[in-house]
């Protein structure tokens, strides 16, 4: 809000998005993705992976 961007996501970015909460993995998160979108789990935890180093970088969310 800080800054005036705004963000969107697809629907795979958003339900990541919405998964996110502090207890689960970035694994968990993907194997419950991959298994709603009938994928395979490696690949959707590759997207994962690139998309929460975007978010990091963009200081949306942070590691714990």
């Amino acid at each position: 809000m800080q800054t005036g961007n705004y963000y969107s996501l697809n629907d795979v970015g958003t339900t990541f998005w919405e998964l996110l909460n502090g207890a689960r993995t970035l694994g968990d998160c993907a194997a419950k993705i991959a298994a709603e979108y009938d994928a395979p789990v490696d690949v959707i935890t590759g997207d994962l992976l690139e998309l929460a180093e975007d978010l990091m970088k963009e200081g949306l969310v942070e590691t714990i």
